[in-house]
């Protein structure tokens, strides 16, 4: 499911997560870790603005999500108003949440008032959940992500001391794949981030800046997930390519980490948009970005899959109901089967340029994606011939799944030592896991983590042997998943093609990272999807 957020936005060092941390949490008070023992508390001011929401505004408040939050009347802590995201008889079609932004105080503690309720069973599909985010809307930490009941209103509290003196976002929301039978919800009131002050100046504690902590509740659940039901298969269509663009040159690295909402409004003001998807959610913030361009005057062309596989899992169905939105306010949808050459699978890459600006994201654009803004005149000519569905490879870009493979394979191999951080959705025998047994085996110290919803039999006898070379291996609890490897400080790799042997020619991509605000993004994201794993304990 897409999720639906309410955001608060506070000064905060670093912190990350996904909104799929699967942590239902039953109703108690929950408390983070402690204060600096030398230090005399003093009285604690709350740096939150309009905490209770009482001003029934947007001031200091802001929405962040694709469907809006409320501030409403009917269900509050104290005061008249407290804020609502998702609904009691429904899940909203994506995210919904409401964020602000802040400077940490030393010694910082979050408390906050929340009253849940679903009858959803595990975060894969939909979950209410709370971030510290940086002030470009990236996902810095997940203070909890879950599906849970409490009976009443509950208060919790997080220490965020280690992000003193930073300016972050606080989010709150929501997030939910609309079906009739399925609701979720949260309402959150007085919100307080407070810090201490000491009677001796020198007792004040420092948070380390290269701390990465993520906020953990005292206690949590592990859920049981409960599978959607399978649309049924749609008829596939023939696909029509379109021309390869003339991208706009730039030199250098050209690469920058932007958020969903930087993407979406580029989109929406742009004046030609080529975009790949393999997902194209129905009144998604993505969909209406398009539609907005299209109904604009802009040229706005998407590519879908329209293969067998995705039509098995309900992928072109979901997919057919958008392209119709974007055809009738003027977009254009083509079609991939997988049938031309020299792509014999379908595309499963998330590409897009627009007005001469290229975009690269590992997952389906969504609001926690680590998505690539790319103005390398070598990247854009690549990606164009891949929107034009001519896959293929460019200098550090490759389009063509088994080639960004052979680049993450190559990769590994040629770091001998050096801790190794891979993460990835889907997982299998192949190259790039034999690499990894063989850095294991080597005496590296080897981190995976795997998507936890995707094992099969064949990924846990990879798993396994990875665990018996000394690797650790964790599973996580997230619906979806970045695909990277890291190792050193100087260089990585990141792209969107799962870590599996088959459909070698599906359109995808993968490249060598050598920009450091790039590679520091993506060791934060790593880490804090690592701090929400569990241990993989065997078949």
């Amino acid at each position: 499911m897409i999720c639906a957020s309410v955001l608060l936005v506070a000064t905060i060092a670093a912190c990350s997560g996904g909104r799929d941390g699967t942590v239902p949490t039953n109703e108690q008070h929950l408390t983070g870790g402690s204060r600096t023992a030398s230090a005399v508390a003093q009285a604690a001011t709350n740096v939150m603005q309009d905490p209770g929401f009482e001003s029934d505004s947007y001031t200091y408040w802001k929405q962040g999500g694709t469907v809006s939050a409320s501030i409403q009347t009917s269900v509050v802590h104290s005061g008249s108003y407290a804020a609502k995201m998702g609904d009691t008889t429904t899940e909203p079609n994506g995210t919904s949440g409401l964020y602000q932004t802040v400077t940490v105080p030393a010694g910082a503690t979050l408390t906050f008032w929340i009253e849940e309720s679903t009858n959803e069973t595990s975060t894969k599909y939909a979950d209410q959940e709370a971030d510290v985010r940086n002030t470009s809307g990236t996902i810095l930490s997940t203070i909890y992500s879950e599906a849970n009941t409490t009976s009443g209103w509950v208060q919790r509290s997080y220490d965020l001391s280690a992000y003193a003196g930073q300016t972050v976002e606080i989010y709150f929301g929501v997030k939910g794949d609309p079906d009739g039978s399925y609701h979720i919800v949260q309402y959150v009131d007085d919100v307080s981030l407070t810090g201490t002050s000491t009677s001796a100046p020198t007792a004040t504690p420092t948070a380390g800046p290269t701390a990465t902590p993520t906020p953990i509740p005292t206690t949590t659940a592990t859920p049981t997930a409960t599978p959607k039901p399978t649309a049924t298969p749609k008829p596939t269509t023939t696909p029509t390519p379109t021309p390869t663009p003339s991208p706009t040159p730039s030199s250098g690295s050209g690469l920058t980490v932007v958020s969903q909402a930087t993407v979406l409004s580029t989109i929406q003001a742009g004046k030609k948009v080529q975009l790949s998807t393999y997902t194209l959610e129905p009144s998604s913030g993505l969909l209406n970005a398009l539609v907005a361009a299209a109904k604009a005057g802009a040229s706005v062309t998407v590519d879908l899959p329209s293969d067998s596989y995705a039509q098995s899992i309900g992928v072109y169905s979901t997919d057919e109901q958008s392209a119709a939105t974007l055809e009738a306010a003027g977009g254009s949808v083509v079609w991939d089967a997988g049938t031309q050459s020299p792509n014999p699978e379908p595309l499963h890459a998330k590409l897009a340029i627009v007005d001469g600006v290229g975009f690269l994201d590992g997952r389906n654009w969504d609001s926690g994606d680590v998505i690539l803004r790319d103005t390398n005149a070598n990247d854009l000519t690549t990606i164009g011939n891949a929107l034009a569905l001519n896959p293929g490879d460019g200098t550090r870009l490759d389009t063509i799944k088994q080639d960004s493979l052979s680049m993450e394979t190559a990769y590994i191999q040629a770091h001998t030592s050096g801790t190794v951080d891979f993460m990835t959705e889907s997982f299998g025998p192949g190259n790039v896991a034999s690499a990894l047994l063989a850095a294991a085996q080597g005496g590296q110290s080897v981190h995976v983590i795997v998507l936890k919803s995707d094992l099969d039999s064949g990924e846990e006898t990879v798993l396994s042997q990875l665990q018996s070379a000394g690797a650790d291996v964790e599973l996580n609890p997230a619906s979806g998943a970045e695909k990277m490897t890291l190792i050193g400080s100087g260089t990585g790799w990141f792209g969107s093609s799962n870590a599996t042997a088959g459909a070698a020619y599906q359109i995808d991509w993968g490249m060598d990272v050598t920009d450091s605000a790039v590679l520091s993004t993506l060791s934060s994201t790593f880490q804090s999807v690592l701090a929400t794993c569990t241990p993989y304990s065997g078949s």
